[in-house]
């Protein structure tokens, strides 16, 4: 029942966002987001959403089989250049904050540690996550950053936004 509702609330929310967007006109004046062109964030965002979620569910398979995998996206984004408005020194000592994270999930997986331990930690990880989407946001929120479908757009259960 739960996977047919965040099923229905994905489609409904792409097919609102693809109104949405092909009722806006283009114009050479109109903006790019900058969300699309730091493609490292992007990569790094997939990984999380990847692990993450279904670690909310109990599922923590992902996150120990792909640990390796997300400590190598975050490195490469924090080693890429990003756009001009991201280029802060708040944004960079967060990834560092968000590297060390991982670094110490990646110790526990390997010492065997349980969901229970790492459920707390994967937690913190997103939050951290989401800190650093906030400060690349204009308003500071993390508003249209690409989680919908996800369960963002629901009332939180024991998950800070």
């Amino acid at each position: 029942m739960k996977k047919r509702f965040t099923l229905i609330t994905a489609m409904i929310s792409t097919f609102a966002i693809y109104s949405a967007m092909s009722q806006t006109p283009v114009t050479s004046q109109t903006p790019v987001t900058s969300q699309a062109q730091w493609p490292e964030k992007n990569e790094f965002h997939k990984v999380m959403a990847q692990t993450y979620h279904p670690s909310e569910e109990g599922n923590f398979e992902p996150i120990r089989s792909r640990i390796g995998e997300m400590h190598e996206k975050a490195v490469a984004w924090a080693n890429s250049t990003p756009p001009k408005e991201y280029d802060k020194p708040e944004i960079k000592s967060t990834q560092k904050e968000l590297i060390g994270q991982i670094v110490a999930i990646k110790a526990m997986i390997e010492n065997k540690a349980t969901n229970d331990q790492l459920k707390p930690k994967m937690e913190e990880l997103h939050d951290t996550f989401h800190k650093i989407v906030g400060l690349c946001s204009k308003d500071e929120s993390h508003e249209g950053h690409g989680h919908e479908g996800h369960g963002h757009d629901q009332p939180a259960k024991k998950h800070k936004e």
